[in-house]
């Protein structure tokens, strides 16, 4: 396991370099632009809330909520109750106020499983309720997506057809049948 202070030295190296740090991951971190730690907290074991706190102007730091990150460290979104359960902690450790952008991709793999591999949305294991829920909640209105999916098979752009599928999502209730 990697040492704490190790990964609260690297973001405060990049905040030193930076005008502004983008934090990816949840409740603790992922990666930063600068430092490039890597993966997720649950396993970096890097306390972001407190990392902030530390920070001399935390009103320059912002959270990237990164769907397959989060995922793969062990916060669920693929349903209601899970969605709604990772949202509350993440407002109470870190708070909405710091959340500034999504990365949005689907995961290759488990919950979990610490692996951060990203899938086109709706092909992986998150799956297309878990973005139906993020698209539709009111909270996230003002705060961008930004697509991080991979090629298609095909060596095509995947965006246009993410983003497709994404704006399928707005204003569903739920999903009975989704064709892309």
């Amino acid at each position: 396991m990697v040492r704490r202070d190790y990964w609260t030295d690297r973001i405060r190296q990049a905040w030193e370099k930076a005008p502004i740090v983008w934090l990816t991951g949840v409740r603790r971190v992922g990666k930063t632009t600068l430092a490039r730690a890597v993966a997720n907290a649950r396993f970096l074991n890097c306390d972001l809330p407190s990392t902030v706190r530390l920070l001399d102007d935390p009103e320059r730091a912002g959270i990237c909520y990164d769907t397959c990150h989060a995922f793969c460290a062990g916060y669920d979104i693929r349903n209601e109750d899970v969605y709604n359960h990772t949202f509350d902690e993440f407002h109470n450790i870190i708070g909405m106020d710091k959340l500034m952008a999504f990365h949005l991709n689907d995961s290759k793999k488990p919950f979990e499983s610490r692996k951060d591999r990203h899938e086109q949305i709706g092909d992986g294991l998150i799956g297309l309720e878990a973005f139906r829920l993020l698209v539709n909640d009111k909270r996230f209105k003002d705060v961008p997506g930004y697509l991080e999916t991979p090629p298609l098979s095909s060596g095509e752009n995947s965006y246009k057809r993410n983003l497709g599928i994404l704006r399928g999502l707005v204003g569903k209730d739920e999903i009975k049948s989704f064709s892309f």
